[in-house]
């Protein structure tokens, strides 16, 4: 089976692009052929050994490109979301060997062949992937952006890749990059897909103050027993928010992430990851005494069993 995998890097993912890939190679079918398309954005001066590596590897084939930013240069990087997710809009049209493509961020372990996640039924729809699990709550119908299946042929068809640049360009700046444009501009042209193709463990772990499991399961329509069975069926486990593992030593899974670190071409590459003290510190220093309050509120309200009635903050989802 072959299968087209498209990864979007800048200079600060080139590290953690190569480790989310190391894992899919890891965790493949026997009979499965990535392959892979490499999207650069400002890279053109930047040491790609760790992404050149995997050229040894069987069953695998990568392809380097790089992608013009001109259509976004109005656009400013507000928040930890990097300009380079703006790319997901054309990738159909960087990307035109294949009618159908597989898009997966690269802050991501990707646990399982990917092959299920590929041949996703897309008739009908431009995109496929999982919905926002903060819809369990809130109910707006938007989807995670860290993992597509995309309808390559039908979105060049229909102009969608020029129809989304535009449509971004006149939201100005925003915290997000990519998601609110996705969201607000396909809607119905979005196919849901099961959550075990983009978990959001960060937020799995955050939001189980806000619903059970059992609405978890309702929600996706799965019969998970447990919060740990949700992410050891996970395809693509994702590390939403800033927190990256590769920054910190100190939430679920940075462990694991890790251990196909060290599996990687960039293990020699030095870490500088932090602890959770640091974390608190950082989150005093942007934020004051409310930084404290917000790390350890959900710890009292917990011991309080009051998690059901406080009311999930709005904001703008990345």
């Amino acid at each position: 089976m072959v299968i087209p995998v498209c990864f979007i890097y800048d200079k600060n993912f080139i590290m953690p692009t190569s480790v989310a890939i190391t894992s899919m190679l890891e965790n493949r079918n026997e009979d499965t052929f990535y392959d892979i398309f490499l999207i650069g954005v400002d890279c053109e001066d930047a040491d790609l050994s760790c992404l050149e590596a995997f050229r040894n590897e069987k069953n695998v084939d990568i392809h380097f490109r790089n992608a013009d930013m001109s259509a976004y240069a109005s656009i400013s990087q507000v928040s930890h979301v990097s300009q380079a997710s703006l790319v997901k809009f054309n990738l159909p049209q960087l990307v035109t060997e294949y009618d159908k493509l597989l898009y997966i961020d690269g802050d991501v372990l990707i646990m399982q062949d990917l092959t299920e996640f590929f041949m996703e039924d897309l008739t009908g729809y431009y995109l496929g992937g999982p919905q926002n699990t903060v819809d369990i709550v809130r109910g707006k119908g938007q989807f995670l952006t860290g993992a597509y299946v995309y309808d390559s042929k039908k979105m060049i068809e229909d102009d969608i890749p020029q129809k989304l640049i535009d449509y971004r360009v006149s939201l100005g700046n925003r915290k997000s990059m990519d998601n609110t444009t996705f969201n607000e501009y396909l809607g119905a042209g979005f196919k849901k897909m099961p959550i075990k193709f983009d978990l959001p463990i960060r937020k799995l772990v955050y939001e189980r103050m806000y619903y059970k499991l059992a609405d978890l399961n309702a929600f996706y329509g799965t019969n998970y027993r447990s919060h740990k069975e949700v992410v050891e069926d996970a395809v693509v486990i994702h590390f939403d928010g800033a927190a990256k593992p590769w920054k910190y030593s100190c939430f679920l899974y940075d462990d694991v992430w890790l251990e196909y670190y060290k599996k990687s071409p960039c293990k020699d590459m030095p870490l500088k990851r932090k602890s959770y003290w640091d974390y608190l510190g950082e989150q005093v220093e942007k934020s004051g005494i409310k930084g404290i309050y917000y790390v350890f509120k959900d710890w009292v309200r917990e011991s309080l069993g009051v998690f059901r009635s406080v009311h999930y903050v709005e904001g703008d989802w990345n």
